[in-house]
C-alpha cells in the first residue's frame, strides 16, 4: 500500500511537470507572436486630386482662365513597425514601365500630361510607422482631360498607372502592396 502511494505520488508530480512543461511552451509561443505582431508594417496608399485655377490676362486685355488637375498618390506605413522598402514597381496594362519614359513616349499623353514629382527607391529603403513617401504627381489641364480618357482608354489618372510595393518587416517576413487589385 505505501508503495502505491508513493507511485500515485511520484506519477501525480510527474504529471505537473508535463502540463508545467507545456504552458511554459505555450506561453514562450505566445510572446513569439506576440513580439513579432507588435512591428508589423502595414502600407497603403493614399490618392489626392488638387484643382486648381489660374487667371490669365492675355494682351487684348482678356482673362483666360486655366483649371489644372493634380493627381498625387503616397505611400503610408499604417502598421506598427517600420517597412523595408525592397521593390517599386509602376505598370500600366500589367507592364512594367518607366513612368518619365513611359510619358514621354508616348506623343499624346506626352503633350497633355504633366509629371510634376516622381519617386524611386534604393533597396532596403526604411519607411517608418505613420511616415508618408510621395510616388509621383501628375498634372492636366482640365479642359485635356476628354483627349487623355481616349488616348489611354481609361476613365480616371487614377487608373492609369498600377504600382507594386514589395516590402519585409524587420524580421524579414515578406509583404507585397497593390494599388490595383485588377487593371482594368
Amino acid at each position: 500500500m505505501y508503495l502505491k502511494k508513493k507511485n500515485i505520488t511520484s506519477f501525480i508530480a510527474l504529471l505537473i511537470s508535463i502540463v508545467t512543461l507545456l504552458l511554459f511552451i505555450l506561453q514562450t509561443r505566445l510572446q513569439y507572436k506576440e513580439s513579432r505582431l507588435s512591428v508589423v508594417p502595414r502600407l497603403t496608399f493614399n490618392q489626392d486630386y488638387k484643382s486648381t485655377k489660374k487667371h490669365i490676362i492675355n494682351r487684348f486685355k482678356d482673362t483666360l482662365t486655366l483649371e489644372k488637375v493634380d493627381f498625387t498618390l503616397e505611400l503610408i506605413n499604417k502598421g506598427l513597425g517600420p517597412a523595408i522598402l525592397k521593390k517599386l514597381n509602376y505598370l500600366h496594362k500589367n507592364e512594367r514601365i518607366d513612368i518619365n519614359e513611359f510619358i514621354i513616349n508616348n506623343k499624346i499623353i506626352e503633350d497633355i500630361l504633366i509629371i510634376n514629382h516622381t519617386t524611386s527607391i534604393s533597396e532596403d529603403a526604411i519607411l517608418s510607422k505613420d511616415e508618408k513617401l510621395e510616388l509621383f504627381t501628375l498634372s492636366i489641364n482640365k479642359k485635356d482631360f476628354y483627349e487623355l480618357q481616349k488616348a489611354t482608354e481609361t476613365k480616371s489618372l487614377e487608373n492609369l498607372i498600377d504600382v507594386i510595393v514589395d516590402y519585409e518587416s524587420i524580421y524579414e517576413e515578406p509583404f507585397q502592396v497593390r494599388l490595383h487589385k485588377k487593371l482594368n
